[in-house]
């Protein structure tokens, strides 16, 4: 087989926190053309390498060479400039905009005034080029988690990168979702472009990539060719002993503690009559697809959305033991939360949440945090200057 030109090395390259080596002497290499695969355990340095790349963080040693040059980049929007951009796993898009705004922020044909239908026309193209299943009026807030996806991808390939790095990209996509992504991919991989991907996701590995990088503990493992290797061999690799994949759990053991019971558990909006009983010892998992209910009752448990109902019954309770070996008493859990905090605090808050979520874009945007605000009044009319 014809050997590829490599797209990107990273030689000897280490970066260091207050008290943490978090990355030493990496190495990784990816070839034009390729999907590679990088796992890790948590904690091993897959995202602190990646941020090395997109030009987060700078590197304490090694080099990076890019398509035949050195690569120093200076920041995100440098990086994208040089032609390398990153999807992060946790979204950085703006709720209250549409998808042509979130698609183009920063860039939108105009500039200060703009000009919405050239906007929208612009990004349109851009969708029906990638065969995204969005509408450029649409606003983000009130897409899925799955059209959210698509949102930030679109976005990063509307850079043209050469090189795009995906970071856990179906955390939250179910089966039908993680296809149309992989053909995605698969249509943007050319001869003169690569995708570094991220996943815990083994059968994923095995479908979309070409060879899989393995890192531990911030050092380099090994890389090999999927088609040549076994998922039982990369675990292996990642935590560095043989896992026994004849395991099983030891299975329910009716006389352990209870030390959290939930009876009748229900909300305003999704849940109705959950219960269930968790035991010392137990790993309890909840399976469901997106929006059955599952983030929702982890929510409710703690105080999360307001209740249906108050029925004493209906609360969580929580086991302590008694002496004697006697069966823990539960108490019963007060719900406390947002539906203790009146609406208009609430509203105040996730205005917050969304006005940091836009501070974290400007970086990108190669902006910084507005910092004053002067009010001019002049005759009837009310000016503001902003200093950015």
């Amino acid at each position: 087989m014809e050997e590829r030109t490599l797209l990107l090395r990273v030689g000897g390259v280490s970066k260091s926190f207050p008290g943490v080596k978090a990355l030493e002497d990496m190495h990784l290499e990816l070839r034009a053309g390729e999907v590679l695969g990088l796992v890790g355990e948590n904690g091993a340095g897959k995202s602190t390498l990646m941020k090395l790349l997109s030009g987060i963080y700078a590197a304490d040693e090694g080099e990076f060479v890019f398509d035949g040059a050195p690569y120093e980049p200076t920041s995100a929007k440098h990086a994208l400039e040089l032609g390398i951009s990153i999807i992060h796993q946790e979204f950085n898009l703006m709720p209250d905009l549409t998808v042509a705004q979130n698609l183009f922020i920063g860039r939108e044909p105009g500039g200060f005034f703009t000009n919405e239908r050239r906007l929208n026309a612009q990004a349109q193209a851009l969708i029906d080029r990638l065969r995204l299943p969005l509408a450029p009026k649409q606003l983000v807030g009130e897409l899925t988690v799955a059209k959210q996806q698509m949102v930030e991808i679109g976005k990063a390939l509307s850079f043209e990168p050469k090189l795009l790095i995906m970071d856990e990209p179906t955390a939250a996509l179910n089966d039908a979702e993680v296809a149309v992504l992989h053909e995605l991919i698969r249509r943007y991989v050319t001869p003169t472009t690569g995708v570094i991907y991220i996943s815990h996701r083994m059968d994923e590995l095995k479908r979309i990539t070409d060879r899989i990088t393995v890192i531990r503990d911030g050092r380099y493992v090994g890389t090999r060719d999927t088609k040549d290797t076994s998922m039982k061999e990369v675990i292996a690799m990642m935590v560095g002993r043989e896992l026994r994949v004849d395991a099983k759990p030891v299975g329910v053991e009716a006389d352990r503690e209870v030390v959290l019971e939930v009876s009748g558990l229900s909300t305003k909006e999704l849940l109705r009559d959950v219960s269930f009983e968790l035991r010392k010892g137990e790993i309890l998992g909840f399976a469901g697809l997106m929006g059955a209910g599952r983030t929702e009752v982890a929510r409710a448990i703690v105080g999360g959305p307001d209740h249906e109902r108050d029925d004493p019954a209906a609360r969580p309770r929580a086991a302590h033991p008694q002496p004697g070996g006697r069966r823990a008493q539960p108490d019963r859990l007060p719900l406390r939360g947002p539906q203790a905090v009146r609406p208009a605090a609430r509203a105040g808050g996730q205005r917050q949440h969304r006005a940091e979520r836009t501070a974290r874009a400007l970086p990108v945007l190669g902006l910084r945090q507005k910092k004053k605000i002067k009010t001019k009044i002049k005759g009837n009319i009310k000016r503001k200057q902003i200093k950015i």
